[in-house]
């Protein structure tokens, strides 16, 4: 969240940021998103959502 919230947009953002393995990266992305606490903006990328934002 905190790579997200510092503007990594991808997972090959997040990946080269956090230096986690693609495939954690991955999981961790899908999870986020299907809890909402991140969305897939087609043209902004990866952004925090929800309660995330209005706090941020």
């Amino acid at each position: 969240m905190d790579a997200v919230r510092d503007g990594a947009r991808t997972n090959r953002d997040i990946t080269d940021r956090t230096e986690l393995n693609k495939g954690t990266v991955s999981k961790l992305v899908k999870a986020l998103t299907e809890s909402g606490e991140l969305v897939k903006d087609p043209t902004a990328g990866l952004i925090l959502g929800g309660a995330q934002e209005a706090t941020a």
